[in-house]
């Protein structure tokens, strides 16, 4: 066990960039791109052969991509109103303790993120930690959101919220462009 199955960043999103090679040994790939294989296709930058690999050996299996033209984003989606625990400034959305009373939002569930092209999964059954997931990745109520993109042939992400798309939300990415989320009719 490492200490964080039930999280859902630690088991999908966390994430390195070797760019020298000397911790993944492939120094000759140039800069390689590392996150978590349950994530699915989450992290798998490249179809073609030869570009991604997965190292199941490890105690935490990782998957492995050259970068080449991909850029890696991060994104902070908070669902209105927002909370700021006083203890160590973290921020949050306040509406999962509405919804369940002492929920942990780094392990719940709050929805799931695809990369456009893929066929995804919105089931709320589709993956939870430690469980793999496939093209679909699970995210819970942690704010924090990162990832692999490249605009010209793949384009941005698909966001998925379970509980159904909130009315008012912020949204806030320096290196993502494009973004797309379910709305509800008359919302």
């Amino acid at each position: 066990s490492s200490g964080g199955d039930d999280i859902y960043s630690m088991q999908y999103m966390s994430n390195w960039e070797d760019s020298d090679g000397s911790m993944t040994g492939r120094p000759t790939e140039g800069s390689t791109v590392m996150g978590p294989a349950g994530a699915g296709f989450w992290w798998n930058l490249d179809q073609r052969p030869g570009k991604c690999e997965v190292r199941s050996n490890w105690k935490f299996p990782q998957r492995l991509c050259t970068k080449g033209e991909f850029n890696l984003a991060s994104m902070f989606t908070v669902i209105m109103p927002q909370k700021t625990t006083a203890s160590n400034g973290a921020q949050g959305s306040a509406v999962l303790q509405l919804i369940s009373p002492g929920a942990n939002e780094r392990k719940t569930r709050g929805g799931s993120a695809t990369h456009f092209g893929l066929t995804g999964d919105s089931n709320v059954d589709a993956c939870h930690p430690p469980a793999a997931c496939n093209e679909t990745m699970a995210r819970s109520w942690d704010p924090d959101l990162s990832g692999p993109h490249e605009h010209s042939t793949r384009g941005g992400w698909h966001l998925q919220f379970d509980a159904g798309t909130p009315k008012v939300s912020n949204w806030y990415s320096d290196n993502l462009t494009l973004i797309k989320s379910h709305q509800s009719p008359g919302a």
